[in-house]
């Protein structure tokens, strides 16, 4: 009986210990964090505009910069904490976030906010369809998981 409460003792400790850590990482990257995902262009896009149908580029050598060009042809650069290019997944999307899920479950307040112009993709990015699901889906899916996992806790 007394080892079953010595290891469940050092069981919390290094489970707070885990928290602490992680949360600290999360921290450290920032409470607030900028990503961009870029989409190709759409149909009626190409149609419009055809080959100049993209606005969008990354500079080389610039790992977090993207450069606009605007309907009058005048450019202008952005950066950000994280870029995602035009062949991004779903699932390298929710591997940048997922470890908020972790800090939700320790008692942090998340807030993932998607921004943009209609049509530019949040909603996909957000949501997905059922056979590549988004962030809010695959969130959800781990953390109820996490949750299964940590019953005894």
């Amino acid at each position: 009986n007394d080892a079953l409460q010595e290891a469940t003792s050092r069981y919390k400790k290094e489970m707070t210990e885990r928290k602490k850590l992680h949360n600290m990482v999360q921290e450290l990257k920032g409470n607030i964090r900028v990503y961009m995902r870029s989409r190709p262009p759409n149909a009626k896009e190409k149609e419009q505009f055809g080959n100049d149908a993209l606005c969008v580029s990354f500079p080389p050598g610039h790992e977090n910069e993207v450069k606009l060009i605007n309907e009058k042809g005048r450019e202008k650069v952005w950066e950000f904490d994280k870029l995602f290019d035009l062949g991004s997944t779903q699932a390298e999307i929710y591997s940048e976030v997922s470890a908020l899920v972790t800090s939700v479950l320790d008692g942090y307040n998340v807030c993932i906010f998607a921004y943009g112009q209609t049509g530019s993709g949040k909603t996909y990015t957000m949501a997905g369809p059922a056979h590549d699901k988004g962030v809010n889906t695959r969130s959800l899916d781990e953390l109820f998981a996490k949750v299964k996992e940590r019953e005894g806790e």
